[in-house]
């Protein structure tokens, strides 16, 4: 997807019963997906994160995307996100700080994630997400999207 490898890791493939075991790839828009069925912590292990990782965490359940977000905060990846309301974001930086994570270190995280675009659908929050994604690779701050050479 925009020029990345994505992976998912999940064991909650109940809504890709119909793909193959190891992903897919959608011809109409030619992007791939790979789905691995492994608990988060099985990939990580196997599959270790680091600077040029973009972690997003979308269960909205503590007990899957905290782990996660925990590893790609120390592993340096150059995005780390995760869907929710301002209230569950509030409660995952106070489950952060109680882990020992450093205040600086949880500053990075956006709240709420993705580009303001007004986005209202499932697809339109996938693109704000994406976008804020290229700008934070790109190393441009996601306030800086307003002009200049695209």
């Amino acid at each position: 997807m925009a020029g990345a490898r994505t992976t998912r890791a999940s064991r909650r493939f109940r809504h890709y019963r119909d793909r193959s075991a190891s992903g897919f790839r959608d011809e109409r828009t030619l992007w791939s997906v790979e789905l691995l069925k492994d608990w988060p912590e099985e990939t990580l292990s196997v599959r270790p994160l680091d600077r040029y990782t973009a972690l997003v965490a979308v269960t909205h359940d503590p007990k899957i995307d905290d782990h996660p977000i925990r590893a790609a905060l120390t592993a340096g990846c150059f995005y780390v996100g995760a869907l929710g309301s301002r209230m569950t974001h509030a409660a995952r930086v106070e489950r952060l700080r109680a882990a020992g994570v450093a205040e600086e270190t949880i500053a990075q995280i956006p709240a709420p994630i993705g580009l303001d675009i007004g986005a209202a659908s499932p697809a339109e929050i996938a693109v704000a997400i994406l976008a804020e994604i290229i700008c934070a690779r790109r190393r441009r701050s996601s306030n800086d999207h307003s002009g200049g050479t695209i």
